[in-house]
């Protein structure tokens, strides 16, 4: 009975996806028109020879030329309908059900400096999820906004004379784990990042950078990058897990994140089947638009030493922390197919194995705007506020993703059109039930990923019950995030 329940309510939630998709659709559309959908499209791969985006300005320096310097601006905006989680409160102290909002998913100003094109110095400052309810009460009469912040700043040096060894330091985005744990945010296929790419997001890294050294480089058709990195540190000292939590409850057998001064080694090699692609820009794209032949095979791994700990009773009445390391293992396949029209077809899947300590687990919502959750509901539903829910956990995780880019044939004018659609399978230890998130929409690419007009509906699942060794929690039902998103980088 709770089986066809669940699938009653999936159904009527499908029916839902599909009128809000028709009408953010219809909006998209009005929007594209709009804007003259003039421009000509793009593709993903219109990038240099070291795979940096080439819009923006550039200059040449130096006597011979033999130096340069670009600058680009990127952004995204975002406006949503968040179908929140029971008991939410909003800003105003109210409880609400639903929740329309605008906000700025990220603002980028980026720079790259190169030099006998060996030497290469990339920055990129900005700030991410800018709501209209995430400002910091400074005191009484005064509110302090987002402020911009260094994503990026390193250094890189070509040791070979071919691209066979990259060697540099400073603050890098160079990660292991998989494809999407080093992807580009500005040529998603979706609509954007699945967070489950992400264990330590925010906590461990600054919008995952770290400080660190890396080496990268194309050994044949084998493109690697290696990264040795001191993390953040962040969460309890592994001493103050006895004392409990906020009710004085003790971390038994529940795995938090603690400081750890440990240094982190991370690793992502591919084989390159179809087209190569560099190897000396951290960011890679999850679509090429049709412009690349790409058959990729991936194999990565994080491995975070004592990083996480949890309380376990060694006797009756005695306990005693148990420090634990966090290990992350990635194996993916990606494949861009262009086709003689002129339509290309793009797919992705990737599977992970998280080690993160015993039984974690960690909720999370995108720019969640919510300010809380009445107590009855948070009880009941403990993922939280919002559009929280159970992104990542000791376990599982299974992705996959398909995008259709259309001729120019069937198209808006130059507008190319490209639907997509994602699924993602959670299977934690903390919880009693594996859970899905399904994600479809589609790109209007305006021009290519420099302008582009993107919309995308999302079910997440809601988890009623407890989460832990003695886990309850099974889902009840599914939420859903309604989303149109307008990118531009010039």
């Amino acid at each position: 009975m709770r089986q066809m329940k669940l699938r009653t309510g999936l159904i009527l939630k499908l029916g839902l996806l599909y009128r809000m998709m028709r009408r953010l659709l219809s909006r998209a559309l009005a929007l594209v028109f709009a804007l003259g959908v003039a421009g000509q499209a793009v593709a993903a791969d219109d990038k240099d020879k070291e795979g940096f985006p080439k819009t923006g300005l550039s200059w040449k320096l130096g006597k011979n030329d033999n130096q340069s310097l670009s600058v680009a601006i990127m952004g995204q905006f975002w406006l949503r309908n968040i179908e929140n989680n029971p008991g939410t409160i909003n800003a105003a102290g109210e409880e609400e059900s639903n929740t329309w909002d605008m906000a700025m998913r990220r603002m980028r100003l980026v720079a790259k400096y190169t030099y006998n094109d060996r030497l290469t110095v990339f920055t990129q400052f900005g700030t991410n999820n800018v709501t209209f309810n995430n400002s910091i009460a400074t005191s009484s009469s005064h509110t302090s906004r987002p402020t911009m912040f260094i994503h990026d700043f390193w250094g890189m040096y070509k040791v070979s004379s071919g691209n066979q060894f990259y060697l540099g330091a400073g603050m890098n985005a160079f990660a292991g784990v998989s494809r999407y744990s080093n992807c580009s945010s500005f040529t998603f296929l979706t609509l954007d990042n699945p967070l489950v790419n992400y264990s330590g997001i925010n906590r461990h890294d600054q919008f995952y950078r770290q400080i660190g050294m890396f080496a990268a480089g194309e050994l044949g058709r084998l493109n690697y990058r290696i990264a040795l990195s001191k993390p953040f540190t962040y969460g309890k000292l592994a001493s103050e897990l006895i004392d409990g939590d906020a009710n004085n409850n003790p971390y038994v057998d529940n795995a938090v994140a603690i400081r750890s001064t440990k240094f982190s080694v991370k690793g992502y090699a591919y084989w390159q089947f179809g087209d190569k692609t560099s190897a000396a820009s951290p960011f890679l794209p999850m679509c090429y638009l049709g412009s690349k032949r790409i058959y990729n095979l991936g194999v990565g791994f994080n491995l975070y030493p004592e990083s996480a700990a949890y309380v376990k009773e060694v006797a009756p009445s005695t306990l005693e922390v148990e420090k634990e390391d966090r290990l992350e293992i990635g194996v993916d396949f990606m494949m861009e197919n262009p086709f003689d029209n002129g339509s290309s077809l793009t797919y992705y899947g990737v599977w992970y194995h998280y080690e993160l300590g015993k039984n974690y687990l960690r909720q999370a919502g995108i720019m969640n705007v919510a300010s809380g959750q009445t107590p009855d509901a948070a009880t009941k539903y403990p993922q939280g506020k919002g559009n929280n829910y159970y992104v990542i956990g000791t376990g599982d995780i299974f992705l996959t993703e398909i995008g259709y880019l259309f001729p120019e044939s069937i198209s808006l004018g130059k507008t190319r059109i490209q639907p997509f659609g994602r699924f993602t399978y959670q299977d934690f230890d903390a919880v009693k039930e594996a859970g899905t998130v399904y994600d479809m929409g589609v790109n209007f690419l305006v021009a290519g990923n420099r302008f582009k007009i993107s919309a995308q509906y999302s079910l997440r699942p809601l988890y009623e019950g407890t989460v832990g060794p003695d886990a309850t929690a099974e889902i009840a039902e599914h939420r859903g995030l309604a989303i149109m998103q307008l990118q531009f980088r010039l």
